[in-house]
């Protein structure tokens, strides 16, 4: 059931992505990388969750920023 779902989903997604597309004056050989986005965008809010929840930290320019448990950072 729940494949069916998500199956349904994907498709539905791409069928939308290539008519938008279209109406946006956009070369659709780039659609393909639609997906690629996606799981980069998904990994980078993956690691900022881990940062935030498990580490309880933020390293920028090699300093460490530590974070109390609301997400905000220590002074």
């Amino acid at each position: 059931m729940l494949a069916g779902v998500c199956t349904n989903h994907l498709v539905t997604m791409a069928v939308a992505s290539y008519r938008f597309w279209g109406m946006g004056h956009c070369d659709r050989r780039y659609l393909w990388l639609y997906p690629l986005s996606v799981l980069l965008v998904i990994d980078i809010m993956l690691r900022v969750c881990w940062c935030l929840v498990i580490r309880r930290r933020v390293v920028w320019r090699q300093t460490h920023y530590p974070i109390d448990s609301h997400g905000r950072i220590l002074s």
